[in-house]
């Protein structure tokens, strides 16, 4: 079985969406928690509900918010894939995400009026640094809340072994990539996912709390430089191809295209 790591705020809706209502439908099986579930809460039920899945459904890719080698049978990192994005930028659409989306922290950014800094920097939420690194690096948290160089470091050996993965910022490269490495046997069409509109610009962002978010967020810069130079290469590397698959996924027939934005409006 294949395992998307949907790494919060990276752009995964729009892989997950596409995986379940054009690619793989049925045979996708996402998990993740509800809004009002701790994440640590999840992560720490995870193997379970994956076991539920593993062992009953028929699904070929299972994806969420949960990191690598998360149940003892999904410990190949050449059968997994993931999203990854630019540190400040998740960070920055996370705390957002959260301020005006209903989601976990709403009433503690709310309660407390945090600043994008305080936010980072809270005693609730400071676990959540470099979450990138810690997801795909499959650390528990037992080992503690701060991401360390070890788990840099497995984390980029795993990266180097995936199956394939993504970036955020140039998404239309990534899905032509996942079609080409994936063998999928439908042809996507881009359609961006829960996208927040009440997020900032970077540029609006002061300098102290980009600073900030750096500081916190060391590992994930580092793992991110080193997967966007690997993510390119490998864009170089196979462009012809890429570039006429990536043509298809932007201009889709208009009549699929209109079924899908209908399709995204109901179940949204």
């Amino acid at each position: 079985m294949k395992t998307f790591i949907h790494i919060p705020k990276t752009g995964g809706t729009t892989i997950v969406d596409t995986l379940s209502r054009q690619i793989l439908f049925d045979k996708f099986q996402r998990i993740n928690p509800t809004r009002h579930t701790h994440p640590r809460d999840f992560l720490d039920d995870i193997e379970g509900l994956l076991e539920k899945v593993i062992s009953s459904s028929k699904a070929e890719v299972v994806g969420g918010h949960f990191g690598f080698a998360a149940h003892p049978k999904l410990t190949d990192p050449s059968e997994h894939f993931t999203v990854l994005r630019d540190p400040i930028e998740r960070v920055i659409s996370e705390y957002y995400f959260m301020k005006y989306k209903g989601m976990y922290y709403q009433q503690l950014i709310e309660s407390e009026n945090l600043s994008l800094e305080e936010y980072t920097h809270h005693p609730e939420t400071y676990y959540l640094n470099n979450l990138q690194t810690r997801l795909i690096s499959g650390v528990s948290y037992e080992s503690g809340e701060e991401v360390t160089k070890e788990m840099y470091d497995l984390a980029l050996e795993n990266l180097k072994q995936f199956k394939v993965f993504g970036i955020t910022n140039d998404m239309s490269n990534s899905l032509a990539l996942f079609y080409l490495v994936l063998g999928w046997k439908r042809m996507p069409y881009y359609m961006q996912s829960n996208a927040n509109d009440k997020r900032p610009k970077r540029e609006s962002i002061p300098q102290h709390e980009i600073e900030a978010i750096s500081e916190r967020d060391k590992y994930d810069v580092m793992l991110y430089n080193e997967a966007k130079s690997i993510f390119d290469a490998k864009i170089t590397e196979r462009a012809a191809e890429i570039g006429e698959i990536k043509n298809r996924i932007m201009k889709p027939n208009m009549i699929y295209k209109l079924y899908l934005k209908v399709l995204n409006r109901i179940l949204n």
